[in-house]
């Protein structure tokens, strides 16, 4: 997988001087099927191309800006290094790609702007939640979302109990040791108590676990769901200061499932959260309906998310609203049809909504409040 990250987002919006593709196609991890991929993102860069042409590119500078894809298209090697969908930007020699576990539909645009409303829901923190597979023995973490997993390996975070006290024990050992060379006095070397509570060491290892764990996830809301059997849970419980520990847990030896199960297993206790999440905002949306403080107006919206007004926005996936925002008149008109200049409206609304530090869900268009592509919370 390669997860767009913030800064990924922020250079992807960043507005352009040249028209910019945007290409997005289902792929296969494995199996006959991949025999298929490279021969679909054939046919979208010829889409591509022609679009380029439209845009008033002479047909020789498209070919050249679309080449590096067309390398890809031909280089066997990437189409075995799969995931569910593939997403590809192109500006003059700018191109990024990435490999992502979103089923992703087909689609290519030529726009003044990126089109990246399909990546949005690998980024926004409603469909990311983190697993903590943890015993006396080992430590996993895993990020997740309800597409795929990736295991990482978190800086300084204990790998065992015996690696996080010895790690512990050690640091005591040299403090003590310089304060006894401080007072130049002659005292027996530290080596703890052999009548250390258990609990209390199972609690010193959570401690370090959380630290790392905290320092590499910084302000994430995204939950995290303990793997572990039940009676370390309401110890790392105890031990943790991370801000949103899912309520449930996978119960039982972390150690005989395979990431995938983790994160199968946890989506479950996550999706729960999530649709929770969805569900009290809408029932705010409908409470506020009415009062100046929410809207169903793309334009609206618009206008709201340019200026950092939305809290909550409710965005439908596979729908188009063409337009732009002026800045100039602070107005973002429509379009019946895509005009030079115009963007992708709903794509806006919800980056700016998301970068502006606003919740976002991207949902099928029958699950949007309201009556409209696009609902929206306003914070003042």
């Amino acid at each position: 997988m390669d997860i767009p990250m913030t800064e990924d987002l922020n250079r992807l919006i960043e507005r352009g001087t040249q028209p910019r593709v945007s290409l997005y196609m289902p792929t296969h991890r494995a199996g006959p099927d991949t025999r298929q991929d490279p021969i679909r993102l054939k046919n979208l860069l010829t889409e591509a191309e022609e679009g380029l042409v439209g845009a008033g590119l002479r047909r020789t500078i498209a070919k050249d800006q679309l080449a590096p894809v067309w390398e890809l298209q031909e280089d066997y090697e990437f189409w075995q290094q799969q995931s569910n969908g593939l997403a590809v930007f192109v500006e003059g020699d700018f191109m990024r790609y990435y490999r992502v576990p979103l089923p992703l539909q087909e689609f290519v645009a030529v726009t003044p702007r990126f089109h990246l409303k399909p990546l949005l829901p690998l980024v926004t923190e409603d469909l990311r939640f983190h697993v903590l597979a943890i015993s006396m023995n080992d430590v996993r973490v895993l990020e997740c979302s309800p597409y795929g997993e990736e295991e990482i390996r978190v800086p300084d975070m204990p790998r065992s109990m015996a690696d996080a006290l010895w790690a512990d024990d050690r640091e005591k050992s040299l403090q003590f040791r310089s304060f006894a060379s401080t007072a130049r006095c002659d005292v027996a070397p530290f080596h703890g108590s052999s009548e250390v509570d258990k609990r209390d060491e199972i609690f010193r290892y959570f401690r370090q676990v959380d630290s790392a764990l905290m320092a590499h996830v910084n302000e994430s809301k995204a939950p995290l769901i303990l793997a572990a059997v039940d009676y370390l849970v309401p110890i790392y419980r105890e031990a943790s200061n991370y801000p949103v520990i899912a309520a449930e847990h996978l119960s039982g030896n972390p150690g005989e499932l395979r990431p995938e199960e983790l994160r199968e297993r946890a989506w479950e206790i996550a999706r729960q959260g999530i649709e929770a999440t969805i569900a009290a905002d809408a029932a705010r949306f409908a409470e506020l309906h009415g009062t100046g403080k929410t809207s169903n107006r793309v334009d609206e919206a618009a206008v709201a998310a340019a200026n950092g007004r939305i809290d909550v926005a409710f965005v439908a996936v596979g729908v188009q609203r063409w337009g732009r925002f002026d800045p100039t008149n602070n107005t973002a008109p429509l379009s019946d049809e895509p005009n030079p200049g115009d963007q992708h409206l709903l794509d806006f609304i919800a980056l700016r909504t998301y970068l502006n530090s606003g919740t976002v869900h991207v949902l099928p268009p029958e699950e949007i409040p309201g009556d409209g592509p696009v609902a929206t919370i306003f914070r003042y």
